[in-house]
């Protein structure tokens, strides 16, 4: 790299500022405030020194700023009739722009000279940790920084800025090359799993891995699980609004992957639905303040606001995520592994869940009587002591097989046996897909031997009872389902179930 000096006076150096990139990669976006610009043509009008203008000589006709840029940028506005002196510093000619100004100041600025350093064949790596020294007096932020180490992860996470779901997805404004901080974040936790994300984690990650292959298995599944992120949520979605937001889902999904986890377009869509209710709720509840009656929501704003970017705070951001995610979608949970405070918040929400859709359940079926009985002399779902047990049991959340078994056992005998074995169910609700006859094809398999009978009649049972069990959780069998399929099995059953009994409600009134 070869170092010469010169000068160039101002208006010479406008004439052909189309010769000068003002935005080589390692430099900083615009940042100066219009006082700040003000200030350098004060400075320039009472004929002061400037900083020097580190330029790289490309060729004999092109240039790239190394440093400079701010300065260059407020010259050209005040040339381009955009920028007018201030009246604090020039009371004079204070408002003026410079075509405003009598030739004899126009002068002075047209015939100032500014030092300017040459950088002469000098390659990208020497020029970006020339860039680095020349900034270490100044107030530059991380993405700043970053931007002028040089190294192939650096430029894998300059790539990733460029990604649809950098530039449309997220609402984060990409000043001062902030998405370049967000990429390396990401770049931690796809390569190193939970850490702490500051900056001089993140130029520790770049510094030691220069020659990195963005091929790789890492690299591969950072550029995955960014593009799952991108299907997942809505670009209309404007609640992604800082980059707690983003290392918090991304730390998410690659946790779930690392275990099993497919990015696939239906889990694009499940996750982007949850997360998207997830900061609506979030959003709700921060503004409710004292008033909200969900304290771990108030828990996770407090560690998006302090210490984001500790692995700490993203661990206790990542915990709540999680009891939320797996009490949404239960069979979520096998790719967690949780921790046994996580466990008992999880029951406890899922707990809270079966008992509310059961208790709305058992108040439509008492309503329903009341109205039968009024019509009829006598109760729709006619009350036993078998059922008034059976309205007990299932009110709690399943974890094996014989659970759910009894599960399905109790609301055979309240509503299958309960209504004369729907005689007393109106024969317009009676379809063939029908929650009363998921129930009795269900008993049937788990309380009698469904191969009795001809082939063709146990063919078509075994259809069927398969295709139930694949409505509600995708697989075929009982055998197959996993204690979060058969939660989510149970809540979407007494779901249907509460749906169709208002179904009941609504026509025996009429």
């Amino acid at each position: 790299m070869r170092i010469l000096k010169d000068k160039r006076p101002l208006d010479k150096l406008y004439k052909r500022r189309n010769r000068y990139d003002l935005q080589p990669d390692y430099q900083r976006d615009e940042v100066w405030k219009k006082e700040d610009k003000q200030k350098l043509l004060d400075t320039i009008l009472k004929k002061w020194d400037i900083p020097k203008i580190y330029i790289h000589v490309i060729d004999e006709e092109n240039f790239e700023v190394v440093d400079g840029q701010q300065r260059l940028t407020a010259i050209y506005d005040f040339y381009d009739n955009e920028l007018e002196l201030y009246e604090e510093f020039s009371k004079e000619y204070g408002g003026l722009t410079y075509e405003e100004l009598p030739d004899k100041i126009k002068d002075i600025f047209d015939d100032y000279e500014i030092d300017f350093v040459l950088i002469e064949n000098a390659n990208s790596e020497e020029l970006k940790e020339l860039f680095a020294r020349l900034q270490l007096g100044k107030p530059l932020n991380s993405g700043e920084k970053l931007n002028a180490i040089h190294g192939k992860l650096r430029d894998f996470a300059k790539e990733l800025t460029k990604s649809n779901f950098f530039k449309s997805t997220i609402s984060i404004r990409d000043t001062r090359h902030s998405h370049l901080s967000i990429a390396g974040q990401i770049c931690i936790l796809g390569i190193k799993g939970i850490d702490n994300l500051k900056f001089k984690d993140i130029n520790n990650l770049f510094s030691s891995h220069v020659n990195f292959n963005d091929n790789s298995e890492n690299g591969k599944r950072i550029k995955n699980i960014i593009s799952f992120l991108d299907s997942s949520i809505d670009q209309d979605f404007k609640l992604i609004r800082n980059r707690a937001s983003v290392t918090t889902i991304f730390a998410l999904v690659a946790n779930m992957n690392k275990n099993g986890f497919e990015l696939t377009a239906t889990n694009a869509e499940k996750i982007g639905k949850f997360y998207m209710d997830f900061l609506n709720e979030l959003r709700i509840e921060i503004e409710k303040g004292a008033k909200s009656k969900q304290p771990e929501f108030i828990l996770y704003q407090s560690n998006v606001t302090q210490g984001a970017d500790s692995s700490t705070s993203l661990r206790k951001r990542l915990s709540i995520i999680r009891t939320k995610l797996i009490t949404r979608y239960p069979e979520l949970q096998k790719y967690f592994e949780l921790q046994d405070s996580e466990r008992e918040l999880i029951n406890h929400r899922r707990k809270e869940t079966i008992s509310t859709i059961t208790n709305q359940c058992l108040i439509l079926v008492g309503r329903i009587n009341d109205i039968y009985k009024g019509k009829e002399g006598i109760d729709l779902f006619k009350p036993t002591n078998e059922n008034f047990k059976s309205s007990v049991s299932i009110n709690k959340p399943t974890s094996n097989e014989l659970e759910f078994k009894s599960f399905i056992d109790s609301l055979y005998k309240i509503i299958y046996e309960g209504s004369g074995a729907l005689k007393r169910i109106p024969t317009d609700l009676l379809l063939d897909d029908s929650i009363y006859f998921d129930i009795k094809h269900l008993r049937t398999d788990y309380f009698h031997d469904i191969e009795h009978g001809t082939d063709n009649k146990i063919e078509k049972k075994q259809k069927t009872i398969s295709s139930i069990y694949q409505k509600y959780t995708g697989k075929k069998s009982l055998s197959e389902l996993e204690t979060g399929d058969l939660i989510k099995f149970q809540k979407i059953f007494l779901k249907n179930l509460e749906t169709e009994l208002k179904q009941v409600e609504k026509m025996i009134k009429n």
